[in-house]
């Protein structure tokens, strides 16, 4: 139990705090949150305190996307989506009688004589109204300033939003830890978007007030919601947050639940951690306890550190699973090794209270001094009373832990495989309707893992056979796609007109698939390498293992490699264009002859002539993007 000087700091926190909320991660008073969807994309959120203006929310919520971007490496990004609003909050003091008395005595030897007098003063209830900013921003991130767009600077804005509010890098951490966080390098390791339940809830009502003018329009949201209804993850995730926040689309919390549910149903941890928040709040479906544990447990499995902490609270007050204060401290550590403050913060709670583990005064403020170091700000007024109970050398010996702390992402059993967390792509094409499918050899070469990106989301592959000296690799993925016919390279002529689908620099351009058109350059490769064709096809580096169809649709080679530009350079003293190299088919069709189940189920070469746009459809269907861990 928490003493009475620790519950009068906590109302003191929010009663008597009058100052703005400065630039840091959300914490009790507010501040910045994120959520990273792709690789290049972020959602971010600033929320301010009654003291906060509505620029200042703004500009924190800018200056926080200039920071994620300089941190990725990236030097623009563009605001796809921008959103502001205020939260209306307000409490009412109890009213209260004040009496006042005077006494008289006098007397002695056991005889007093007095007189007494008393005046009462009454205090009528009063209500106050608190107005808090909220901004967010949906933004992407280039390396390279594209023309097509408006994009900010993300030094130059830094720099600038830092000067204006006279904020310092490095920020100090409190006494006794030496930069454990600061604000433009947080301790979490997993940003969310949806806040963790705290233990001590805001008992006062919130309402959201629109302020100022969000032009966005369903229309304007009918390429995500086609994505999402395709089946993409990411894109579903966005449709379930449109919806949970009203932005573009009325506010619905059954149809965030249910966008929710399909990317959380694939697997994304940060879906499955919203589902979780609905159903433990009743927002959107029937309040379910059980089915909010169960969410979050799948959520936490993959090392999300708000999913951990949420599940610990579950184990802690027996919430949709029996209370258990051992498995509750599991999922609290398991959070704030990855630097989760709240659940540092109970840590320091339970070490303090001796509740689930042994009483340990050094653990304790070790734990309160983290969260303190983040975003949690009761922690360090629970760091104050607890010091008052430990002698020096204790102090100095939890702050020596302290210091050595570093937090770790956890490697949870699919959170390693995450779409963002690949360490390579390249693309891949569909041979037959079961699920085999062929790549390079080099871009699968390795792997301890390989999955697909596809029309229905991600999905795993094993390699099956490999021929390293074609460069070819056979993979097999479960399920029902569209495969696209091989024919010999032989009669490919001289000038033939080829192209390829595939999802070059996901990075920078994106997850949906490109197409590159061109001619047979040379019926042969570097040094008048046989096993090669030269290609005037640009690609870059992702093509790798995409298909080369001809007009037919018929796949007559495997994109592979390009000219080096610094061995051209050295060489020729010019820089090469378009000079790229496939495999022939004919190699393909040897290498498959080695596996007899799979080259008897291929697919009978188109001998029609076909519209080149029905030809690069179906390069497109049998497409898939190899995501390597």
């Amino acid at each position: 139990m928490k003493t009475a000087l620790q519950i009068f700091a906590i109302a003191a926190v929010i009663f008597i705090s009058g100052c703005a909320t400065s630039y840091h991660s959300t914490g009790f008073t507010g501040g910045y949150s994120e959520t990273q969807l792709a690789p290049d994309v972020f959602r971010i959120h600033f929320a301010g305190n009654g003291y906060t203006s509505g620029e200042r929310a703004q500009d924190f919520a800018m200056l926080r996307a200039a920071d994620l971007a300089l941190q990725h490496g990236f030097k623009y990004f563009a605001i796809i989506d921008e959103s502001s609003s205020t939260a209306v909050s307000s409490f009412t003091t109890p009213g209260s009688a004040t009496t006042t008395g005077s006494a008289y005595v006098s007397g002695g030897y056991g005889n007093y004589y007095g007189s007494y007098s008393d005046q009462t003063t009454y205090t009528p209830p009063q209500t106050y109204y608190v107005f808090k900013p909220r901004a967010g921003l949906l933004i992407r991130c280039f390396t390279d300033k594209p023309e097509a767009i408006y994009t900010f600077d993300a030094v130059f804005l830094q720099q600038s939003l830092k000067q204006k509010y006279h904020i310092t890098t490095p920020a100090a951490g409190p006494a006794g830890v030496v930069n454990l966080t600061s604000p433009d390098n947080p301790s979490s390791t997993n940003a969310t978007r949806l806040p963790v339940i705290q233990e001590f809830s805001d008992s006062t009502n919130s309402e959201a007030v629109p302020s100022g003018t969000n032009n966005e329009t369903a229309s304007d949201l009918a390429p995500v919601k086609a994505l999402a209804e395709k089946g993409d993850a990411t894109f579903q995730l966005i449709l379930g947050m449109k919806y949970e926040e009203g932005d573009g689309v009325p506010k619905d919390m059954a149809e965030a639940a249910r966008w929710y549910r399909m990317a959380a149903e694939q697997g994304d941890a940060d879906a499955q951690s919203s589902l979780g928040v609905c159903y433990y709040k009743g927002e959107g479906v029937v309040k379910d306890a059980s089915e909010a544990a169960k969410w979050w447990r799948k959520a936490a499995e993959k090392g999300y550190a708000a999913a951990q902490c949420n599940l610990g609270l579950c184990y802690a007050k027996g919430e949709g699973v029996p209370q258990d204060y051992a498995e509750a401290l599991k999922w609290y550590r398991k959070a704030a090794e990855q630097g989760d403050s709240n659940s540092q913060c109970k840590l320091g709670i339970a070490f303090e209270d001796g509740k689930g583990v042994p009483q340990d005064y050094i653990e304790s403020y070790k734990w309160y001094n983290l969260a303190a170091a983040g975003s949690e700000t009761n922690a360090s007024l629970f760091r104050s009373s607890l010091a008052e109970k430990m002698t020096p050398e204790q102090i100095a010996e939890a702050q020596r832990l302290s210091r050595e702390f570093k937090p770790r992402k956890e490697s949870g059993s699919d959170n390693s495989t995450s779409l963002e967390n690949s360490t390579a792509s390249g693309t891949g094409f569909f041979i037959t309707d079961d699920g085999y499918l062929i790549s390079n050899n080099h871009v699968v070469k390795n792997a301890t893992k390989v999955r697909l990106l596809t029309s229905t989301g991600l999905i795993d592959a094993k390699v099956v056979q490999v021929d390293e000296a074609n460069d070819l690799a056979l993979l097999k993925a479960e399920g029902r796609f569209a495969p696209l016919p091989i024919v010999a390279s032989r009669a490919v002529k001289l000038g033939g007109v080829v192209a390829t689908v595939g999802f070059p620099n996901i990075g920078l351009q994106g997850f949906a698939p490109k197409l590159a058109k061109g001619e047979i350059a040379s019926l042969s490769g570097a040094s008048d390498d046989a096993r090669y064709f030269q290609i005037s096809v640009p690609v870059q580096p992702g093509n790798s293992g995409g298909a080369l169809v001809d007009e037919r649709g018929n796949v007559v080679g495997i994109v592979s490699a390009k000219l080096s530009a610094k061995a051209a350079l050295a060489e020729s003293g010019a820089l090469p264009e378009n000079v790229n190299y496939a495999v022939k088919s004919s190699f393909l069709l040897s290498f498959l002859e080695s596996v007899p189940d799979v080259s008897a189920k291929l697919k009978e070469p188109n001998t029609q002539d076909e519209k080149f746009e029905d030809a690069v459809k179906s390069a497109q269907s049998a497409a898939v993007l190899v995501l390597v861990y």
